[in-house]
């Protein structure tokens, strides 16, 4: 087992690590919404880095330009991701003309920890969808071809290959 302090020094490194992927999200959210890291922001500038910022953090870290541009088609919760972030927004930083870097990135920082609550009624309806596609009741088993199915024929975008 862990002592205390290597417990300690261990979550300390994860912490550092999230920060550091969260940052590294977060400029790219800079340059792919055309703007610079560290600069002031308009509101309306700062709300398109921060959706910009939470396209990349639903479809993942090597987020392309055009995947992100085709977040709708992907992803079909993001009508309500873009309102948990603009909300979270007003919440963390306020509703106000500009927007630092560091407001933003506290922004994004409480995203991280959040969102996964959110997101978890997402979680709830996929498992509903799962639970009737069960090959007995209760077994917890689904055919493959009835998994697929549900994608091909159904719109079931979550039941695809990555």
């Amino acid at each position: 087992g862990l002592s205390l302090h290597e417990l300690a020094a261990f979550a300390a490194t994860l912490e550092r690590v999230i920060h550091s992927e969260a940052m590294t999200r977060l400029q790219a959210a800079y340059v792919l919404s055309g703007d610079e890291p560290m600069q002031k922001l308009q509101r309306d500038e700062a709300h398109n880095v921060t959706q910009t910022y939470m396209k990349i953090y639903v479809t993942g870290l090597n987020a392309s330009a055009s995947k992100i541009r085709n977040v709708e088609a992907i992803y079909p919760g993001w009508k309500d991701t873009l309102k948990f972030i603009k909300d979270l927004q007003i919440e963390v930083a306020g509703d106000r003309p500009e927007y630092e870097f560091s407001d933003i990135t506290d922004v994004v920082e409480e995203a991280g920890e959040r969102f996964g609550h959110f997101q978890n009624q997402e979680c709830i309806e996929m498992k509903k969808a799962l639970v009737k596609l069960e090959e007995l009741e209760g077994s917890g088993r689904v055919r493959i071809a009835d998994f697929y199915g549900s994608a091909l024929h159904e719109g079931q975008w979550q039941f695809t290959e990555s």
